[in-house]
């Protein structure tokens, strides 16, 4: 019997159900921590190809805005893409003016923002919006930029919905 005793305090080592539940917990883990993770890519690739181009067109349209006393009209969109990389993204006007945009990010197999999902090509055209957002001008002397939309409330940019008076979203100020 003493020798029993004496195997059995030698045996090292982890039991089966043991190495089950940690195997368990990681699996837990993991299932919550990837989702954060694909969210932050998306939003990490949106910030470094699309933002750019949206903050050239934005600024453009500011200083026209800033000079002329009103937006520009929505014939002349071409003038305000010169500076901008439409690769990724495509902008079009919501309106007769310039003042709200709808920007659509390229989400086809070849672009770097698959990954956002929806299926709205380049073009606009589809019937999901998941990869629409919208970036609105206000004020008087300096506009503000905000952004609202499927998209812009998916990453963290502004609200689903836009509700006026500036106070939602990350908007840029002074590029007018």
């Amino acid at each position: 019997m003493l020798i029993q005793m004496n195997k059995m305090k030698e045996q090292k080592g982890f039991t089966l159900v043991e190495l089950m539940i940690v195997v368990a917990i990681i699996g837990i883990l993991a299932a919550v921590a990837v989702p954060y993770y694909q969210r932050y890519v998306s939003k990490a690739r949106l910030t470094s190809h699309v933002m750019p181009t949206v903050r050239s067109v934005q600024t453009n349209i500011a200083t026209y805005y800033s000079v002329q006393g009103e937006y520009p009209h929505v014939d002349n969109i071409n003038n305000y893409l010169v500076d901008a990389s439409t690769q990724w993204v495509s902008i079009l006007p919501e309106d007769n003016s310039l003042e709200t945009l709808r920007i659509i990010v390229n989400v086809d197999s070849d672009s770097p923002m698959k990954a956002i999902g929806g299926n709205v090509g380049i073009d606009g055209q589809g019937d999901d919006d998941s990869n629409v957002f919208y970036t609105k001008a206000e004020g008087d002397k300096k506009l503000n930029w905000i952004y609202y939309g499927p998209l812009a409330a998916e990453l963290g940019l502004g609200t689903l919905n836009y509700e006026g008076g500036g106070e939602q979203g990350d908007g840029e100020e002074g590029d007018g």
